[in-house]
């Protein structure tokens, strides 16, 4: 008897899942028009800090150099630090490459473009914007420096 409850379970969750999937299309997110409808006036997510559109910063930048991108959210202590951080690190950096601070709780849609994981994550890119490296968490200005640096030594290489 627990053995069709189990099947019926499977059966129940797969049709939902199907559903769902139908819904979302087939780049599994959902169209705009849902997304405009989706959730109360308290808990959607506004287009930016000020309600406003705002465009997201271009990664790579343009400027023909490697881009270290930092993206974070303002309400996430760990984010927080990082920004000091970056602070610390940028007049080592200022000069071999661009420093990039993305805001994933004003821009969703790139948290979602570069599959971040967790907040924050540092990502350097080269100057074509291919990803070299990524790491998840923070880190400490002196550890920032050394890694964002490598690549650019090497040539911007992009990782395997």
């Amino acid at each position: 008897m627990a053995r069709y409850r189990v099947v019926g379970l499977v059966v129940v969750v797969a049709v939902v899942a199907m559903a769902a999937g139908l819904r979302l299309g087939r780049g599994g997110s959902p169209p705009a028009e849902m997304m405009a409808s989706a959730g109360c006036d308290t808990c959607r997510l506004p287009a930016s800090a000020d309600g406003h559109a705002q465009e997201a910063p271009a990664i790579p930048t343009g400027s023909g150099r490697p881009c270290l991108v930092e993206f974070g959210s303002d309400e996430c202590a760990e984010c927080q630090a990082m920004d000091k951080v970056l602070a610390e690190a940028a007049p080592c950096l200022k000069d071999k490459l661009d420093i990039v601070r993305v805001d994933t709780d004003v821009h969703l849609a790139e948290a979602q473009r570069w599959r971040l994981r967790i907040v924050p994550t540092q990502i350097m890119v080269d100057a074509a914007g291919h990803e070299l490296w990524r790491h998840e968490g923070a880190l400490s200005a002196d550890e920032l420096v050394a890694k964002a640096l490598r690549p650019v030594a090497a040539g911007g290489t992009r990782r395997p």
